[in-house]
């Protein structure tokens, strides 16, 4: 006897280097879900782009694996979040205009300084926070210089998960908490800013309307819903950029709480109730994804780490062999905090929080012929630790210490990084037994669109805690000491990388 329907969403995160699709039934749990990777292309050094293609064809792969196991569910919405910053360029036709530009890009790293010299004095209030290479302004600024015939074909100018969604439904669309990593929204007035359009003399009728997360846009076409095998003519929703919508997936909507997302980078957020950019480029201010905003949901303080699975897996590269990149981490437990004198700076592709630096470069220091692979593992995870402790601290200083900190991403399935997070920020770390929170988040927010759920003061759709690590007092008193260490050698060596990076075009 066959089940009879029940209903749900399904949520996809466009990410960095696969896309997560998870099918949600109305009660919140999990039915199915599923995964599928794209490459990353890199036709000259510091460009890093994708295939609009790869990311549908990944899209129509995750969601036939993730409907496998869900044959019962019902779908009644797709929600839809993804990588931030990047910028993909459409025609006339809605065909796009080559390869996307992803946030990792480096192509405009020497034209940052003359680019904010040629805006508003008060860009940093402007648009919540510092401009960054892979941000669509700078990737924008390049390409109008160096790629003309390219440039005078542009109609559309989307954010990833809003080129996913132009695919899907044929219509452009974007959101606050999405459009604030393009560095060319007026965050406080929740608008495209005129001032930089026109100092970029950027056409305006190419970028996308600004509509609140949550917003179901326009039915799914008929098209994608068959390649989908979903109903045609469900809403498709505006879920918001992966990071806010992460901290909605965890119920981070109070400014008591804050999340850490460890992924190819790592993102930081902490909520607040006032729009505070920081002048000196420490962090952003940035619109939360929550649908409705206000009080403490409002804004987000974001600190965007660039380099912590990324220094994973640059290791694993060197020094993993055959064996997993789990495996090569669970080594760490082998090496005592602190890898007897060994310290990193994880800065392998520039940094953004807690220093603004895209020329930053890393490091080991206090290496000796007795440190073996645990020690160099244990002393990478504890300096992305470091690094990501250091960013919090410096925006956390507006506020009293989180009495919870939220742990979420690839990363956070690995115990030893856990306790380390947890005895290096001197804070209780929460987990979950769900590691996709920017898919999960998406079903949240489509939920409460379709009634469900009230956000943000549901507690009901949430994903189970599974674990909390205590800060273990030694190893944490430990790390106080080694933290201001390890920030005197970020002072002492950046300035020695650029003078060698200068000497050697490295």
């Amino acid at each position: 006897m066959s089940r009879s329907p029940r209903p749900g969403v399904l949520a996809i995160d466009l990410g960095t280097s696969s896309v997560k699709a998870l099918v949600v039934d109305q009660r919140g749990e999990i039915a199915g879900r599923g995964g599928a990777t794209y490459p990353t292309h890199h036709p000259s050094p510091g460009f890093d782009e994708q295939e609009v293609d790869d990311w549908l064809d990944a899209t129509i792969t995750a969601t036939s694996a993730a409907r496998r196991f869900a044959p019962d569910v019902e779908i009644h919405a797709v929600s839809v979040t993804g990588q931030m910053h990047g910028t993909v360029l459409f025609d006339e036709h809605n065909q796009a205009l080559g390869r996307a530009i992803v946030w990792s890009d480096r192509r405009a790293v020497d034209d940052l300084e003359t680019l904010e010299q040629s805006l508003p004095a008060d860009l940093r209030r402007r648009i919540g926070g510092p401009l960054a290479t892979g941000y669509q302004i700078a990737s924008l600024h390049w390409l109008r210089q160096h790629q003309q015939r390219v440039w005078s074909r542009i109609r559309k100018i989307l954010l990833p998960k809003d080129a996913l969604i132009l695919l899907l439904t044929g219509i452009a669309a974007t959101d606050p908490s999405d459009a604030v990593s393009t560095g060319l929204f007026d965050a406080e007035r929740g608008q495209w800013d005129s001032s930089i359009l026109d100092a970029l003399e950027l056409n305006p009728d190419w970028l996308p309307p600004i509509l609140p997360s949550g917003t179901p846009i326009v039915p799914l076409a008929a098209a994608a819903a068959g390649a989908l095998g979903i109903p045609a003519g469900i809403p498709v929703i505006v879920a918001g950029g992966d990071a806010p919508v992460a901290a909605v997936g965890t119920g981070v909507t109070s400014a008591r709480s804050a999340l850490v997302v460890l992924s190819t980078g790592a993102q930081i957020v902490r909520p607040t109730s006032s729009y505070t950019p920081d002048p000196d480029g420490r962090w952003h201010t940035w619109p939360a994804a929550v649908p409705g905003g206000g009080g403490d949901t409002g804004w987000n303080r974001v600190g965007a780490v660039l380099n912590s699975g990324r220094a994973v897996n640059w290791l694993h590269g060197l020094i993993g062999g055959s064996g997993t990149v789990r495996e090569l981490v669970d080594t760490a437990a082998l090496a005592p905090p602190g890898a007897y004198g060994l310290l990193f700076l994880p800065y392998l592709a520039g940094e953004r929080s807690p220093i603004l630096d895209p020329h930053a470069r890393g490091a080991f220091m206090g290496l000796t012929a007795r440190h073996g692979p645990e020690h160099l593992t244990r002393a990478v995870l504890e300096g992305v630790t470091f690094s990501i402790a250091d960013a919090m601290d410096r925006f956390s200083r507006e506020d009293a210490p989180p009495t919870m900190i939220h742990l979420g991403g690839g990363g956070s399935s690995a115990p030893i990084w856990r306790q380390i997070i947890g005895d290096v920020i001197g804070a209780p770390i929460q987990t979950s037994d769900l590691t996709d929170t920017s898919a999960f988040g998406a079903a949240r927010i489509a939920a409460h669109t379709l009634g469900w759920i009230t956000l943000p003061d549901d507690h009901e759709w949430l994903p189970r805690r599974t674990t909390v690590v205590t800060p273990n007092r030694e190893r944490a008193a430990l790390y106080r000491e080694i933290l201001p260490i390890y920030r005197n050698l970020a002072s002492a060596v950046l300035p020695l990388t650029h003078e060698l990076a200068r000497v050697t075009s490295g």
